[in-house]
């Protein structure tokens, strides 16, 4: 009898996604420096409470709590695939990240009890540390001692320092290839200096590289114009007047990837009597896409907002988007942790659409600091766009989960009946 996560309403997830994604296929000695601005966010196939499922490239792989098939307790967790035929990209992940506070500057052993039927490629437990300025500082995903096949229940751990000035402590579970692995008893401790660490990535990452990673970081932001730490008092020129990205004081646009790509004032399709903003993206990215999305943003400062729940729309019009169009935020606190986020990622807009409101709700903590918001086109295609609004729908919805806790719960994956 096998028990699926139920699906919930959830404010973002797994930013964490493409990191692993990128440390799955490719080196594990090459540093990893996508920002979040890169990427922005994915939601999760299926969550609970703590854990989050998350299908990569493809729908090709379920997820949930198995009841019979466990080490102890009452359940344990499994990651199947459900086509005969998977595509190289794809992978099932299973994770929760949390803020590490009790863990800086200290050595971390995850462990968990792994037992697989029929694996193709590979099944493994992973974990990743983060800093604001180094995303994947210290990680290891056993891509050197990958499980494989028919298994019984075996322990399996990853060692990892985590940073002084982590932000994120990221774990889980993957599965790449056909076949299903089940997962149970997760524990997280910390362990002496003379524990060896796990896995290749360490082997680069001394304090000297991370220090001249975090700079090269910082310059490549700078230069994108995703580093720009200017914090405006509240949202400005959200229709666009005489809007340029060059000179506009509160509005930020980010890396034109291509040759035909373009972020400007369009004059010949109006909307009413003005002239909205353009994204257009002409051909097809050489990138992952969601590593080269066209976007734009305010950040502003979060005060007024404080407490409340908040709508943050704007006027739409698509023509032959490929991939998706659509409004993101980011909630974060003093310590840069997002603490609420949307991107409607499950209702985006495709295709070629008419002029149309759309728009994204986050909370508004008391703990938040700043919101950064704006537009952006994945894929081929043009967006236009026109009159932002932030509007205050009240009191925070005590129900919007996010993907980033505060400590990590549920570790003995035991399902509440």
């Amino acid at each position: 009898m096998f028990k699926y996560f139920r699906l919930g309403a959830v404010s973002v997830c797994c930013i964490a996604v493409l990191y692993f994604y990128q440390s799955l296929y490719s080196s594990n000695t090459q540093l990893n420096l996508l920002s979040w601005a890169d990427v922005h966010y994915s939601f999760p196939d299926e969550v609970t409470n703590t854990w989050y499922f998350k299908n990569v490239y493809a729908k090709e792989y379920e997820s949930g709590f198995d009841v019979e098939t466990k080490y102890q307790g009452n359940a344990s967790a499994y990651i199947a695939s459900k086509t005969a035929v998977i595509d190289k990209n794809s992978f099932g992940l299973l994770m929760q990240s949390f803020d590490p506070i009790e863990y800086r500057g200290q050595r971390v052993k995850i462990a968990a009890f792994i037992k697989t039927e029929q694996v193709t490629t590979k099944a493994a437990l992973w974990g990743r540390a983060d800093t604001l300025l180094l995303p994947t500082a210290s990680f290891d995903n056993m891509s050197d001692r990958p499980i494989i096949g028919t298994t019984e229940w075996q322990p399996y751990a990853v060692v990892i320092d985590v940073p002084e000035d982590a932000n994120n402590l990221s774990f889980g579970f993957y599965l790449v290839g056909t076949g299903k692995a089940w997962f149970d008893d997760v524990s997280i401790s910390v362990v002496d200096q003379t524990t060896p660490l796990t896995g290749t990535y360490h082997q680069t990452m001394t304090r000297e590289h991370i220090a001249s990673a975090q700079q090269q970081q910082r310059a490549r932001l700078t230069n994108r114009g995703f580093y720009d730490q200017r914090l405006i008092p509240s949202p400005e020129q959200l229709n666009f007047d005489d809007f340029s990205c060059d000179t506009s004081s509160s509005w930020r646009c980010g890396r034109l990837w291509h040759e035909g790509d373009s972020i400007a004032l369009d004059i010949n399709r109006l909307y009413g009597n003005k002239a909205p903003v353009k994204l257009e993206r002409l051909h097809e990215a050489a990138l992952p896409a969601q590593a080269n999305d066209l976007v734009m943003y305010q950040k502003v400062n979060a005060t007024a907002f404080r407490g409340k729940r908040i709508q943050i729309s704007a006027i739409f019009r698509a023509q032959d988007v490929a991939l998706t169009a659509s409004i993101w935020a980011r909630v974060v606190d003093q310590h840069d942790t997002v603490i609420s986020a949307d991107n409607m990622a499950n209702r985006a807009v495709v295709g070629s659409t008419n002029w149309q409101r759309v728009s994204i709700e986050v909370n508004i903590p008391d703990e938040a600091t700043s919101i950064t918001f704006g537009p952006k086109l994945r894929g081929t295609g043009t967006l236009w766009l026109d009159s932002f609004k932030l509007e205050s729908l009240g009191e925070l919805d005590p129900q919007e989960k996010i993907w980033h806790q505060i400590h990590p719960s549920n570790l003995a994956l035991e399902l509440t009946l």
